[in-house]
């Protein structure tokens, strides 16, 4: 029986630590923002790209924001928000609103030329969209 549950929980393990999870960051496919630029518009550096006001969106889900403010921002969760508290008070800026939903950011994005999120690679297809870049969420 130990042998039993062992293997179970090994099996289980590594079916979960195998498990990832895609997404993509997207943008209006009017918009010509590029992969690099993605840092520095959810840091407030980039507001405008041309003459479109950029418009950042993080997913409410805090796990993904996680995932995104690594491999993108290189900051995490916690730095983040002191830099965007220090951010918002120092230079005026409006800090990245969260939205609830995948459906909610694509459709926002589909609608506004400057809006800028990031959704399950799943959910980021229509013809008003484009995606820039990828990444993967590990739980």
């Amino acid at each position: 029986m130990k042998t039993f549950l062992l293997i179970a929980g090994v099996v289980l393990g590594l079916g979960r630590m195998a498990y990832t999870e895609e997404f993509a960051v997207i943008v209006n496919a009017t918009n010509a923002i590029e992969a690099g630029s993605i840092r520095d518009v959810f840091l407030g550096e980039k507001k405008f790209q041309g003459d479109i006001k950029l418009i950042p969106m993080h997913s409410s889900d805090e796990k993904v924001k996680g995932a995104f403010l690594a491999t993108f921002v290189k900051m995490s969760a916690k730095d983040y928000k002191a830099y965007m508290v220090k951010k918002v008070f120092q230079d005026g800026i409006m800090a990245p609103v969260a939205k609830s939903s995948p459906k909610e950011i694509v459709d926002f994005v589909a609608e506004e030329e400057g809006a800028v999120g990031y959704v399950p690679k799943a959910y980021a297809t229509g013809p008003r969209i484009k995606i820039v870049a990828t990444f993967a969420d590990q739980p």
